[in-house]
């Protein structure tokens, strides 16, 4: 989302330019313009990422001061579950015994799979993520900006060698009849 809009904004700017450089003595270059908003959207970028980040550091330390919510553990599960067993088959219930390492065996095995990530890797996750997204973000809008600041250079040139590929292929309007 911040590249589309960074993106057309860029593109508006070179299309349209900035009505108020105009009525400057000397009116700046349009690169300089274009450099000038490349460097406004990667600030106003990174600072979407460090309000982000500092939201996602506040969730992951409420969560880390949380100790009720803790998920059990697989080996945890799995030792109740043996312990309860040998209890039924000391008890002579080989069946009680059998079902409840069964049951045991499932449950440490759902809850190692179903477990959430620890608050911290979460945490880094998310900022490695966060900080990836601003990353690209800020490459793709500098890509654009550097289109915009070289379109007038490269579209003469890229006519020019478009006008000499058709000539030479034959394709073109011929002088002589």
């Amino acid at each position: 989302m911040w590249f589309l809009l960074f993106s057309t904004g860029a593109i508006l700017l070179g299309v349209v330019g900035l009505p108020a450089s105009r009525r400057l003595p000397a009116a700046p270059p349009p690169e300089a313009l274009v450099a000038c908003y490349f460097l406004f959207a990667a600030l106003l970028r990174l600072l979407v990422r460090n309000a982000r980040l500092a939201a996602h550091h506040e969730k992951a330390r409420k969560l880390a001061r949380r100790k009720e919510d803790k998920p059990a553990s697989a080996i945890g599960e799995l030792g109740v579950g043996v312990g309860r067993g040998a209890i039924l088959a000391v008890g002579g219930d080989v069946l009680g015994a059998g079902l409840s390492l069964a049951a045991a065996l499932l449950r440490g095995a759902s809850s190692s799979l179903l477990a959430p990530p620890s608050p911290y890797r979460e945490r880094r996750r998310a900022s490695r993520w966060e900080q990836l997204k601003a990353l690209v973000c800020i490459a793709g809008v500098g890509l654009v900006c550097a289109g915009v600041a070289w379109e007038p250079v490269v579209h003469g040139r890229l006519v020019r060698a478009a006008d000499a590929a058709v000539k030479a292929a034959g394709m073109g309007k011929s002088s002589a009849k």
